[in-house]
């Protein structure tokens, strides 16, 4: 190997090359090799002028002498690897030297022994090995520090992230808890329109809901699937509103062939009605299917079993139950149980099995609207109404048109508009209401 020459992968702005050795000779020998082959060399005469220079700059690699008067070799390399722990330490030792150079390379952290006498070209290679490998050291742990601060501007950046999306999400909420009471004052509007037509039942609409809604409970439906089904039950004569009254004026079994024809579109006509509104699509299918047959023998698409929509199943069985109760005329638990019966003979042909069987085993009380009032609910008048008090049952008038829905915050507005509207009436309302304060609404 030519030992004039550098090796590529030895940087120029590596830090000088430290030799310490008593012998002015052996410093010479080192100072000369070493230049000659491209590295910069500082020397020391002992340990004391060495850790001096250590002060005052950084070394790439230290060569020392195991043998020195005063501070020994081990000695000064033990607290040069304290001073300056990156750089390589190289001890100069002779074969007699060899017990305590072990000792020396444990205490001091010695990366490499050269034994004396050296060859050049093998000292040469090891030093700038050592050159190498201080810059490989320096480097990993200039990106180990680039890498920690980047790290701490990502974690900041994180959190900033963080707080801007709880920021957002609630914001989003917020939004979305106002979509959802315009979505379903838009509901409640289009079942106002059912109420207030001579021609149809608010009532039954109600009916229709309220069973709805236990047959959901009893299935543990998710809360959104829950709410489209029972609003599906509660317009699912919306379609009616576009058709001659005389249609459905006759109890369906008196109309004639194409009578019925056209009054089975009636679903149809309401699905036209809801289709701008694609995120009630599923209350809208539900609506659309509520004539089908459990066998297949319904219409509009002669769907079977299960392919029927869920909520269809819902409506046809809640819609018949209690279009047999109102032909009955009252209903107590006699009528009730009769109904059932009637409608078990139509299990598997008309109706979902599983269905019948939880509208089988529900209370007269829970299908018939028996009210449960929580300990924390208070039957008030007009007159003892305050802000920020909240409907826990819908208002309606006499026609079931719906005024005020549950979950209303009540507002000085809204309260003097009520007494406006109850100084016309003759029989006076009674509120329930929660004690617990709201919001006021906007």
């Amino acid at each position: 190997m030519n030992s004039d020459q550098p090796l590529s992968h030895v940087s120029s702005a590596a830090p000088p090359v430290l030799c310490v050795d008593d012998e002015i000779s052996i410093l010479k020998s080192l100072h000369r090799l070493l230049a000659s082959s491209g590295l910069e060399v500082v020397t020391a005469a002992g340990g004391e002028q060495a850790l001096s220079l250590m002060d005052k700059q950084e070394f790439s690699v230290i060569i020392s002498d195991m043998r020195m008067p005063g501070m020994t070799g081990e000695e000064f390399l033990q607290i040069a690897a304290q001073k300056a722990p990156d750089s390589q330490r190289l001890v100069l030792t002779g074969y007699a030297d060899i017990s305590s150079t072990i000792i020396a390379i444990n205490r001091g952290q010695i990366q490499r022994y050269i034994q004396k006498p050296w060859r050049n070209e093998e000292l040469i290679v090891q030093v700038k090995d050592s050159v190498e490998k201080y810059q490989l050291v320096k480097q990993n742990r200039e990106l180990q520090t680039k890498l920690s601060i980047q790290n701490s501007k990502l974690k900041e950046m994180n959190l900033q992230l963080e707080q801007h999306v709880t920021k957002r999400t609630s914001q989003l909420r917020n939004v979305l808890k106002q979509l959802e009471k315009e979505h379903q004052s838009l509901l409640d509007l289009l079942f106002n329109f059912i109420s207030i037509n001579p021609n149809l039942n608010g009532h039954f609409a109600q009916h229709i809901a309220r069973t709805c809604h236990l047959l959901c409970v009893h299935l543990q439906l998710e809360p959104k699937e829950k709410q489209q089904i029972v609003m599906a039950g509660l317009l699912s004569q919306l379609g009616l509103l576009g058709m001659d009254t005389a249609l459905y004026n006759k109890p369906f079994h008196e109309l004639d062939g194409s009578e019925r024809q056209q009054f089975l579109t009636h679903p149809a006509m309401a699905q036209l009605m809801l289709l701008p509104a694609t995120h009630l699509a599923l209350m809208s299918d539900a609506i659309y299917h509520q004539f089908e047959r459990y066998n297949g023998s319904g219409s509009p698409d002669h769907l079977v079993g299960t392919d029927i929509p869920l909520g269809a199943r819902i409506i046809a069985l809640a819609r018949d139950f209690w279009l047999m109760l109102e032909k009955l005329g009252a209903h107590n638990d006699s009528d009730f149980s009769n109904v059932v019966q009637q409608l078990k003979m139509q299990q598997g042909s008309s109706y979902d099995p599983v269905l019948l069987q939880i509208l089988s085993t529900l209370s007269s009380d829970e299908l018939f609207g028996a009210e449960i009032v929580s300990s924390s609910h208070k039957e008030l008048t007009i007159e003892q109404l305050e802000k920020g008090m909240v409907l826990e049952r819908p208002l309606y008038n006499e026609n079931k048109v719906l005024l005020l829905p549950r979950g209303h915050v009540l507002t000085d507005a809204s309260i003097a508009k009520l007494r406006q509207i109850e100084s016309r009436r003759q029989k006076k309302w009674l509120f329930l209401v929660s004690s617990a304060k709201a919001s006021v609404e906007s």
